[in-house]
């Protein structure tokens, strides 16, 4: 009996071996569909929290309700996918110190603003307007901490430039921290 067995164990492996080519593609399929990007139509789901954020302008405070992008994980997912954001959304990717950092637009469908913040909550540099899908680099000439992420047009219809302060929980080290928990409770300061 064992020879028997024997003689079919080079068959079974063979068998074993065709079973094996023919359910990796199967499976490996069903392990990347968490990967693949949604379908045309879908949003994309929302990496983080979301929180108030007040930009503190010469004309006023702009504010908005932000998505936080604090993991890399999330960082990398940021606002792909998405076909639309309400105007008074945005994302704040936030990382550990000022650094040299540098963006893309890659699987992104919607124009951007981006703006950059110190980890004062100061802004340092503002690229309006970025290009949908592109693979260029956006990465200004100064370091910093963060960078939010609003609708394009935003920067230019609510006059924020580079020195305004932004106002959020994020930025706890600035002067303005009283002030801004202050706006951030009450709705019209």
């Amino acid at each position: 009996m064992n020879q028997v067995q024997l003689k079919k164990t080079p068959k079974l492996r063979m068998a074993m071996l065709g079973l094996l080519v023919v359910a990796m593609p199967v499976f490996g399929t069903m392990a990347l569909a968490d990967t693949l990007p949604p379908e045309a139509g879908q949003q994309a789901v929302h990496p983080g929290p979301i929180e108030p954020l007040t930009i503190r302008t010469k004309t006023g405070p702009v504010k908005f309700a932000v998505e936080l992008a604090r993991t890399e994980s999330e960082q990398h997912q940021g606002l792909m996918y998405r076909r639309d954001m309400a105007a008074d959304a945005g994302m704040l990717f936030l990382f550990k110190r000022d650094r040299y950092l540098a963006f893309w637009m890659k699987n992104t469908y919607i124009s951007l603003d981006m703006i950059f913040i110190k980890s004062d909550g100061t802004i340092v540099a503002i690229v309006p307007r970025t290009t949908p899908m592109s693979l260029d680099h956006i990465s200004p000439d100064v370091p910093a901490a963060a960078v939010l992420e609003v609708n394009a047009g935003t920067v230019e219809a609510n006059g924020i430039a580079v020195g305004d302060v932004v106002a959020s929980a994020a930025f706890p080290d600035h002067p303005f921290t009283d002030q801004r928990a202050k706006d951030q409770r009450d709705p019209n300061p």
